[in-house]
């Protein structure tokens, strides 16, 4: 049940290009004149600030059997009514995503597009989260082999959760609840920060990473879509930690056989090959690469004759090699990698844009129709590789407070 505690194939390929949180503090007793006519001035104030302009934020809550229930902050633009969910106990996770395609003004204004699978109500399914949809992927993405890896000499031992493949898979933070620590709204967007710390104080480390490190994640929704903004902290007073991150949406297609991936031509890709069968091998890279064109925008995912017609099955990871000419000097920042999901069959697409700084990688899962029958395709930013803790691709090591920002971002043409 939701309830709303404050409401307010290849022919058809087309690449298209394209603070105020108040907290009211009570008064003392001898000042309860003077407490409720301020009262009612904050809650006035607090009102104004978070409907500001054409933006608002709300909150809503999921309960389920056994008292349980999820958390969520709304970011909504009024005048479009364009809209995010974003939960954040547990958190970091987009629920929902309805955006209006930007290609023109006549279409914009006609329609708004679900961006992502979602878990439509089902707290069962949010919680069990079986699939990882639109997770935050930390401290590490994919795979860790073995569920073991060594850092500065030490071995770690992580908790296998993929009993299959004997591995630790997404990292432990998606299903952590976090603390709402801003909220803003302006003329120009509307954003939330969600925060999690994990420290010896609060006894809430995880087994096999003993290192203590805060995440930020910030989601804001303006007039260019929603971004996703990372921030993460190494809280240890002596020791590194390793780190690197990735998010899981899953894009909301008519058609996965008929779908197109583009990924962004500016920049050199390399698929990353890995051993066995893609479904049931290790999916572990083994440190070889080539050279990939074929998600040109111009070839389908295509369908599996053999299989009930099911979507061609991928769970593959690509690198950028190249980034030549995608710095721009003037200021000093890299230019973000701007890969697209085509949806032929429902014409339109569906930008994820990344740091190409930081997220230089993205993994392509099309198995999740065959596995729950939704029709969905993982395209999965990643600022490192698979079982780069053990391999070292783009693994980061943070040193005592040191910090690691990246970004990421979805619109719809």
């Amino acid at each position: 049940m939701i309830d709303k505690i404050q409401m307010k194939n290849n022919k058809q390929c087309l690449n298209h290009k394209y603070y105020l949180k108040i907290k009211e503090k009570g008064l003392k007793d001898s000042f309860k004149g003077v407490s409720k006519m301020l009262t009612s001035w904050i809650v006035l104030l607090l009102s104004i600030t978070l409907t500001f302009g054409d933006f608002i934020i709300t909150d809503e809550k999921w309960t389920g059997a056994n008292g349980q229930y999820v958390l969520f902050k709304r970011l909504t633009n009024v005048l479009t009514n364009e809209t995010a969910l974003i939960s954040y106990h547990p958190g970091g996770r987009i629920e929902q995503l309805l955006l209006r395609p930007k290609r023109n003004a006549s279409e914009s204004e006609a329609r708004l597009v679900s961006v992502l699978v979602g878990n439509n109500g089902n707290i069962t399914a949010f919680l069990e989260n079986k699939y990882y949809k639109s997770c935050p992927l930390i401290p590490w993405a994919n795979r860790i082999a073995n569920a073991t890896y060594t850092f500065y000499g030490t071995s770690y031992d992580l908790p296998i959760n993929e009993p299959s493949r004997n591995d630790a898979l997404h990292g432990f933070l998606c299903q952590q609840n976090f603390t709402v620590t801003l909220e803003r709204v302006s003329n120009f967007g509307v954003a939330v920060t969600l925060t999690k710390t994990f420290s010896n104080q609060l006894q809430n480390m995880y087994p096999g990473y003993p290192f203590q490190f805060t995440v930020n994640l910030t989601f804001e929704l303006s007039a260019g879509g929603l971004s996703v903004f990372a921030k993460v902290v190494n809280l240890e007073s002596k020791n590194a930690m390793p780190f690197y991150m990735g998010y899981h949406p899953y894009f909301n297609v008519q058609d996965v056989g008929r779908a197109c991936i583009a990924l962004d031509t500016r920049f050199g890709w390399v698929e990353l090959l890995t051993q066995g069968d893609l479904q049931t091998g290790p999916l572990i890279p083994t440190g070889q690469s080539i050279v990939w064109t074929q998600w040109d925008g111009q070839h389908p995912i295509g369908t599996n004759a053999s299989n009930n017609n099911l979507p061609n099955y991928y769970d593959n990871g690509y690198r950028i090699f190249s980034k030549a000419g995608h710095f721009n000097g003037y200021n000093g920042r890299f230019l973000p990698v701007e890969n697209r999901v085509i949806d032929t069959v429902g014409n339109v697409t569906f930008v994820l844009w990344q740091d190409s700084k930081r997220m230089v990688f993205s993994q392509l899962f099309t198995g999740l129709q065959e596995k729950t029958g939704e029709k969905g395709i993982a395209l999965e930013p990643q600022s490192g590789s698979t079982n780069a803790y053990n391999n070292g691709d783009h693994l980061t090591v943070l040193y005592p407070g040191q910090v690691f920002q990246s970004r990421f971002g979805f619109v719809v043409e």
